[in-house]
């Protein structure tokens, strides 16, 4: 279903953020699960591109980490490139001080429970900060 996110854009199915010709879908409007499976897989290819093009040492990093800069690609897009602070202390393996950065940002008032959640496993290298 075509839905506003928080900053009031048009979004749909997996938190796809609608782009040209699709922005002229109407909110309340149904999405297929083909659609939504279409977008998904092309919003993964291009969050991980991203991620890759903002950390030199992505490969290098574990997976937790990885997924973490693949969500903050997705929630962002290309925005993610101005976190220089918080890709720098990445790519120097500073999780700590990366997540620090990000907490102290606009995009963590944001986000709601993605942003403690975010930190924590960026700061740990674990899921499931709920559970700790």
């Amino acid at each position: 279903m075509v839905y506003l996110d928080t900053l009031g854009l048009k979004t749909a199915g997996i938190g796809h953020l609608l782009v040209g010709a699709e922005r002229d879908m109407n909110v309340g409007q149904s999405i297929t699960d083909e659609q939504i499976d279409k977008w998904f897989d092309a919003d993964v290819i291009r969050c991980t591109h991203i991620a890759k093009n903002c950390v030199k040492n992505f490969d290098q990093i574990d997976d937790t980490r990885q997924r973490v800069l693949c969500q903050l690609a997705f929630n962002m897009g290309n925005k993610l490139s101005g976190f220089v602070n918080t890709l720098k202390h990445i790519e120097a393996g500073e999780f700590k001080l990366a997540a620090d950065e990000l907490q102290n940002s606009k995009w963590f008032g944001q986000v709601g429970n993605r942003g403690p959640e975010t930190c924590f496993a960026l700061r740990t290298g674990l899921y499931g900060w709920r559970n700790k």
